[in-house]
């Protein structure tokens, strides 16, 4: 069946006059399939501004979860291997010994629920992690806005995490993994904290930068939505596949 498949793809690859994908290894992949790379273009995801606005978000979130005098380090999306919340709560363990007003929150759902409820307890963090839950989308804007650092503990060579553009889209520091899809989207403007995947302890040192400088926090959120009103919108993004439809498929000189 993977065979067929990939025949399959290969073939559907061939006859399409263009390619969107999400990262650059995905456009290498396709290329090593012996389609031209002129006809394939890298499109990273992105997000609706107007819906993950900072000024239009409720502000009492914080209060009704009772960590309102809390400093929050934050996540949301589901509980996959992936996402490798185990290395964000042993690095947010060692985090709030050092900082007992810290409080991690985690929004989301999946298989590993259970598993990530048990290590909490396990490591003697109760009080001081919130899972909140699998959460309606709308409602994602004021969690988000409730955190004061978000993370994304772990990704790959060929995601576009949609999580990163919502976070910046929220005027919110962002602290993740160096790798090629993310740094690609913030090299230019140098929006988000990075360190080495899977480096516990370089996690740990971003996020503790971030802890210690307030301004810092601000100025490098506040960047984040500039940059993501810039050139990370749906609407950005659908004007450039039908730049891509015209130049492709009719011809057309797109200036």
């Amino acid at each position: 069946m993977v065979k067929l498949a990939t025949s399959l793809e290969k073939r559907i690859f061939k006859i399409a006059n263009a390619i969107i994908v999400v990262s650059n290894f995905l456009k290498r992949h396709i290329q090593k399939m012996g389609i031209n790379e002129d006809k394939v273009f890298v499109i990273p995801n992105a997000v609706n501004p107007e819906v993950f606005d900072p000024d239009t978000v409720e502000d009492n979130l914080r209060r009704k979860l009772d960590i309102e005098d809390k400093l929050i380090i934050g996540f949301v999306g589901i509980f996959l291997p992936w996402n490798n919340l185990e290395l964000l709560i042993d690095v947010f363990k060692e985090v709030t010994r050092e900082n007992p007003k810290t409080h991690l929150l985690l929004v989301g759902d999946g298989p590993l629920k259970n598993t990530i409820e048990r290590k909490v307890h396990q490591e003697g963090l109760r009080d001081k992690v919130t899972l909140a839950g699998k959460v309606n989308y709308r409602d994602v804007p004021k969690f988000i806005h409730s955190m004061d650092i978000c993370v994304i503990p772990q990704s790959n060579q060929y995601r576009s995490p949609v999580k990163l553009f919502e976070y910046m889209a929220m005027a919110k520091p962002v602290v993740a993994p160096c790798v090629e899809p993310i740094k690609s989207v913030i090299m230019e403007y140098e929006d988000v904290v990075l360190f080495e995947p899977g480096d516990r302890d370089l996690l740990k040192k971003a996020i503790r930068g971030l802890i210690e400088i307030k301004n810092s926090r601000k100025k490098i959120g506040n960047k984040a939505r500039k940059t993501i009103i810039k050139k990370y919108t749906w609407q950005n993004n659908a004007k450039k596949i039908v730049e891509i439809y015209k130049s492709s498929v009719h011809g057309q000189n797109v200036n």
